[in-house]
C-alpha cells in the first residue's frame, strides 16, 4: 500500500482493520475477493470499470464481525444451549445487549476520517459522510443474531469455588481460601479461566491478621451475647453463605431469628438480622427479595434472581411462609422464572445460598425440614437500644457500617474477618448449637401468651401421665373463665404443638366410664 494520502491515525487505522489496541499490530492491504470487489476493514469497495478508482459499495461482514471481536465482544453459551453476548477485557467478563455493541461501534464510524490511497493501481476513496451513511443503511440487518451469532465463541472456564477451595476477587487482586490458608494472588495469575465482572467486589483488600479488634467482629459478638457455641455457629454461618458451591446432599437455609421471645402479635426486629444480610452482599453478588411481597402462587417471585447470583436473601418474610415450599430448590436447584424472558435453572452444585430472616418462626416441621435449615439466633443487644430512641450501631461502634465513614483500616479488618470465617467454615462444617428460644416462641406464635407461661409451670416428662381433661378446665377457667367458648379441641391441639416442640408425640386414651370418662395423655419421645 502507498502512503500516498494516507488519511487516518493509528487509532482510527486500527479500529477499521478490525483491531483493538494492544490485541494485533501490523498494517492490512486491501484483499481481492472478485474481479470488480476488494474488502478493506468493514468495506466492500467495487471498482469503477475503466476509472481506476474504487468507491464504497457495501459492507465487509467478516472485516465488521473482525473489528467487533477486536474489541472483545463474543457470543457465550448457556447451560441451555442459548447464547449471549459478553465482553472480555483482560479476562473479566460481562454480558451486554446488543444496542450496547452498536452504540460502540457506532461511536467508532462517526469518528472516521475520508479515505484515500493507492494500492494494485487503483484509487481507495470515501469520504467520511459516505462511510457513514453506508453503516447506517446497512446498520438494521448488521446487529441481528443472524450476523452477530458468528462471532466466535468463549468458552474459557469461569473462576467457581470448588468443595475445598473459594475464590474471592476484589478490585486488587484474588483471595484463596481453604482449610489450611488463605493465599493472595495477583489477576495476572490467572490462567486459562475468567471472571464474570458481577462477582468482582467493589473493595480492595489488604489482608490484616488483627481482624478479631473489627467493628464487625463485635457486632457477632453482641448478637451472641459473646458465648462460643454461638459465635462458632454465627462464623460457620458467614462462611456456608459465601461459599459458591453447594452440595445437593446437604443444601440448607440460613435462618436468622430473635432470641428475644416476643408475644405473638409483637414481633421483635431490630436485632441485626439485615445488617448480617448486608455483609454477605458485600463479598458475594446477592439477590435480595422483600419476603412479604413473595407470592407462592405466582412463578415470577423471584425475579430479582439472575443467573449470576450467588446468594439469594428472603428479607423478613412473612409469617404464613412455608419453608418446606424451598425444600426443592434447596436440593435440585433453583428454577427461576422471569416474565417476557427465558426461564434457567442454576446446576445443583452452582445452587445459590439462601438467607432468610423473619421476626416469627418458619411453618414448616418434621425431619425434611430439619435437615433443609440453619438458624442462629439474634440477641437483643441492639433492639433493647434502638427502644431507647438510640440509634443503636452508631452508640456502639462509632458510625454506620459499610459507609465512607469507615477507613481503609477497618475496611480490612472487616474483609479478613470474613475470609477467616469461610476458612473455619470448610475447615468445621456448620457449626450447630442448643438453640435459646426458638421453641418458645414458636409455641407462643402457634398458641397463646398465656398457654405458652402455663406450659412452663407443668414440668411435663416423657412416659408420665396427665389428665388432659382436668388440666382443659382448670386452664380455661383461669385464663378465659368457665362460661368461655374456648373449646376442649383447641387446648389439645395446642398440647400437641408443645410437644413437637420438644421432639414429643402426644399419646392420648380415655379412662373411667361414664360420665366419669376422662381424657387422659402422656408424651412420647419421637424416634
Amino acid at each position: 500500500m502507498s502512503d500516498t494520502n494516507y488519511f487516518i491515525d493509528k487509532e482510527q487505522h486500527q479500529a477499521i482493520m478490525g483491531r483493538e489496541e494492544g490485541r494485533h499490530t501490523g498494517e492490512a492491504d486491501p484483499m481481492k475477493i472478485s474481479p470488480k470487489s476488494y474488502a478493506y476493514g468493514i468495506w466492500l469497495f467495487n471498482v469503477n470499470a475503466g476509472s481506476g478508482n474504487a468507491f464504497i459499495d457495501g459492507i465487509y461482514r467478516d472485516g465488521f464481525l473482525a473489528l467487533i471481536n477486536g474489541l472483545g465482544y463474543f457470543k457465550r453459551y448457556k447451560k441451555d444451549n442459548t447464547f449471549q453476548y459478553i465482553k472480555d477485557v483482560e479476562n473479566i467478563i460481562h454480558a451486554v445487549e446488543v444496542s450496547q455493541i452498536r452504540d460502540e461501534i457506532t461511536n467508532i464510524i462517526i469518528r472516521y476520517s475520508a479515505i484515500k490511497f493507492d494500492f494494485a493501481g487503483l484509487t481507495f476513496e470515501a469520504t467520511a459522510e459516505i462511510q457513514k451513511e453506508k453503516f447506517f443503511r446497512n446498520s438494521p440487518s448488521l446487529f441481528t443474531d443472524a450476523i452477530l451469532g458468528h462471532l466466535p465463541n468463549h468458552d474459557s472456564p469461569v473462576l467457581h469455588d470448588v468443595e475445598t477451595e473459594m475464590y474471592f476477587p476484589f478490585q486488587n487482586c484474588i483471595a484463596s481460601v481453604t482449610d489450611e490458608r488463605i493465599n493472595i494472588k495477583s489477576y495476572a495469575d490467572l490462567k486459562g479461566v475468567c471472571i464474570w465482572k458481577d462477582h468482582i467486589i467493589k473493595q480492595s483488600l489488604t489482608y490484616v491478621n488483627d481482624f478479631d479488634t473489627s467493628q464487625y467482629a463485635k457486632f457477632i459478638s453482641n448478637v451472641s451475647l459473646s458465648q462460643d457455641d454461638r459465635v462458632d455457629a454465627f462464623r460457620s454461618a458467614i462462611g456456608y453463605l459465601l461459599h459458591n458451591y453447594s452440595s445437593p446432599t446437604k443444601g440448607r437455609a440460613v435462618i436468622a431469628y430473635d432470641e428475644q421471645v416476643a408475644g405473638k402479635r409483637e414481633p421483635a426486629g431490630g436485632t441485626g438480622k439485615g445488617i448480617f444480610g448486608q455483609a454477605i452482599n458485600i463479598l458475594r453478588h446477592t439477590a435480595i427479595i422483600d419476603g412479604k411481597k413473595i407470592n407462592d402462587k405466582s412463578p415470577f417471585s423471584y425475579q430479582a434472581v439472575t443467573e449470576r447470583s450467588q446468594v439469594i436473601f428472603f428479607d423478613d418474610v412473612r409469617p404464613d411462609f412455608d419453608f418446606l415450599t424451598l425444600n426443592s430448590n434447596l436440593t435440585q436447584g433453583w428454577q427461576i422464572e422471569h416474565k417476557n424472558k427465558p426461564s434457567f435453572r442454576f446446576e445443583p452444585i452452582e445452587n445459590p445460598k439462601t438467607y432468610i430472616t423473619s421476626n416469627t418462626i418458619l411453618n414448616g416441621e418434621g425431619t425434611t425440614a430439619e435437615r433443609r435449615r440453619f438458624i442462629i439466633e439474634f440477641s437483643n443487644h441492639y433492639s433493647k437500644l434502638a427502644a431507647k430512641n438510640i440509634e443503636p450501631i452508631i452508640h456502639e461502634h462509632g458510625s454506620m457500617f459499610f459507609t465512607p465513614d469507615w477507613s481503609n483500616n477497618e475496611w480490612n479488618k472487616f474483609l479478613s474477618f470474613m475470609l477467616d470465617c469461610s476458612k473455619y467454615y470448610l475447615n468445621e462444617g456448620l457449626r450447630f448449637y442448643n438453640l435459646r428460644a426458638v421453641n418458645q416462641n414458636k409455641l407462643m406464635q402457634k398458641t397463646s401468651d398465656d398457654f405458652s407461661e402455663w406450659i412452663k409451670l407443668q414440668d411435663f416428662a416423657p412416659e408420665q401421665e396427665f389428665d388432659i381433661s382436668e388440666m382443659f378446665r382448670e386452664f380455661k377457667a383461669t385464663y378465659y373463665g368457665e362460661d368461655s367458648e374456648f373449646k376442649q379441641r383447641t387446648f389439645t391441639n395446642w398440647l400437641k404443638t408443645f410437644a413437637l416442640t420438644k421432639k414429643w408425640e402426644l399419646k392420648r386414651f380415655q379412662k373411667g366410664s361414664g360420665n366419669q370418662k376422662n381424657t387422659y395423655g402422656k408424651m412420647i419421645i419421637r424416634i
